[in-house]
């Protein structure tokens, strides 16, 4: 699994701008968005309070706020100013996370069979690719691929030039949030394979097959800057040719979101005692006869 500890430092010590006294997204780019450091505050009011308090005082500074807090503030059960997924997009249950937020929704709210629901979408979205080089598990909704089976250069061109939706290959971010929803179900298995997989991704990670050595490829003069974060997505090969757009960074969403799912599963949370049961409901749900194009972001 992944080193909390280590994942604190990246954080800290590589992506903490003084000046503006937030986090950078990535290495590499220096925009502080308000999304970034929304998610991190929560992370940080557990781990660091002062610096939690110097998000806060600071999230009207940063880069496109307020997006993103109707978004993310559900992870603490803020059902109030949360924007369900419905009235985000209204095939949502095609996207995991967005599937996800909903569980979690429903589950604050007390909506057990709804939730059910929700949970049954997401375990019918989880894969198992027999070429990862190790025991690993991914979420594969429609951004995964957005509709296609294989790539070839030649459509990474023509996706570009007519300005298609772009696959994002199996995103680490949210295999921690279906842990998350997953130990909420009572479904610790199901959370432990999640968090094995997301730790093969945590650069520098001897446990990692991947990253252990870092990533010479991307930062060959230090292949170790991004040590402890965890990188954003794994692109299946066999599905063709890496996406261009795809740098697969680590980056601050996913390293927190990953820090809050592993944080959950290593100590507990006041919510274990209340987990509602488990039942998937069978596998009749799931992507349904064909792909929807065109998600929107809010």
């Amino acid at each position: 699994m992944m080193d909390v500890k280590e994942a604190l430092q990246f954080l800290n010590n590589v992506l903490w701008d003084e000046a503006r006294q937030g986090y950078r997204e990535c290495v590499g780019r220096d925009y502080v968005w308000f999304i970034d450091n929304f998610v991190a505050w929560i992370v940080m009011r557990k781990y660091d309070p002062a610096k939690a308090e110097v998000l806060e005082r600071n999230f009207k500074s940063y880069d496109n706020y307020p997006y993103g807090f109707s978004r993310w503030c559900i992870l603490y059960g803020d059902t109030e100013n949360f924007t369900q997924s419905p009235k985000v997009l209204p095939d949502y249950m095609r996207y995991a996370d967005l599937v996800a937020l909903q569980y979690l929704y429903h589950w604050y709210k007390g909506e057990s069979e709804r939730a059910k629901l929700m949970y049954a979408y997401l375990m019918n979205m989880l894969v198992k690719p027999a070429n990862f080089p190790g025991d690993a598990v991914f979420i594969e909704d429609l951004a995964t691929r957005v509709g296609y089976k294989t790539f070839t250069d030649e459509t990474y061109k023509w996706i570009l030039a007519m300005g298609k939706p772009r696959p994002e290959g199996h995103t680490l971010y949210k295999l921690a949030l279906l842990a998350m929803c997953s130990m909420r179900h009572n479904r610790f298995d199901v959370a432990k394979q999640c968090l094995e997989t997301i730790g093969k991704f945590q650069v520098g990670n001897p446990q990692s097959e991947l990253y252990r050595n870092g990533d010479p490829n991307l930062f060959p003069e230090n292949p170790l800057i991004e040590k402890g974060g965890i990188k954003t997505e794994w692109w299946n090969p066999d599905y063709g040719p890496k996406p261009p757009w795809l740098e697969t960074k680590a980056n601050v969403e996913t390293t927190c979101l990953c820090i809050l799912a592993q944080t959950e599963y290593s100590e507990g949370t006041s919510i274990w005692p209340s987990v509602i049961p488990w039942l998937l409901i069978g596998t009749a749900l799931g992507f349904g006869a064909g792909y929807a194009f065109g998600r929107k972001k809010s």
